[in-house]
């Protein structure tokens, strides 16, 4: 039986990790974005709880905190959508200096620095050894250890090997470091690619 594109957690539907890096795979929370206005684009990141969730599962907050975080945001439901809001900017921002359609602007870089400055400002160093790095508590947590992950990710070779999947609605990203991988998975997206031109031959013949 072919892994879903999808899975649930605690009641919540999130996406599969296929991107390789969580930075990458924080862009793979929105998929569509070959067509991000159609209404076949789809929207993982539906709340605060999606975010807490998704980053436990990228393992950037541990799966012990994950109730806290969910009922900080409940107490301060504010923060939590500002939260929210403020990882999609990010998410964007990845996306455009990641994808090979995307822009790498001078806004997008100033958006994973903003973020990725914030977060660091918050922390603390913890010596092990070795050094590790312990975000602030609070509703900001997720955001504060995705942004820093997108920060450390682009300054890897891996940045550079990034590919977006061409398939319709997808546009994932994905690591392709041996430079051979079109899809982001072949039974998501290669196998319906070419069902569709299978059947636009047999319109054609017929």
């Amino acid at each position: 039986m072919a892994l879903s594109v999808r899975y649930e957690r605690d009641g919540l539907v999130l996406p599969r990790a296929i991107g390789g890096d969580a930075a990458v795979d924080l862009v793979n929370t929105f998929a569509g974005w070959d067509r991000p206005s159609a209404a076949s684009a789809r929207e993982y990141l539906q709340s605060y709880d999606h975010l807490v969730l998704w980053s436990a599962s990228a393992g950037l907050v541990t799966d012990a905190g994950v109730d806290a975080l969910r009922r900080a945001g409940r107490r301060d439901p504010a923060a939590a959508d500002k939260t929210l809001d403020r990882a999609k900017q990010l998410r964007s921002a990845v996306h455009d200096l990641l994808s090979p359609e995307g822009r790498a602007a001078a806004t997008a870089l100033g958006t994973v620095q903003e973020l990725a400055g914030e977060a660091i400002a918050a922390a603390s160093l913890r010596w092990g050894p070795p050094v590790t790095l312990e975000f602030a508590e609070g509703v900001r947590r997720p955001l504060d250890a995705v942004a820093w992950r997108c920060l450390l990710f682009l300054g890897t070779a891996d940045a550079s090997r990034v590919r977006a999947c061409p398939g319709q609605d997808c546009g994932w990203l994905f690591i392709d470091r041996a430079g051979r991988r079109r899809w982001c998975r072949m039974e998501w997206c290669g196998n319906r690619s070419k069902a569709r031109a299978h059947a636009r031959r047999r319109q054609v013949r017929g």
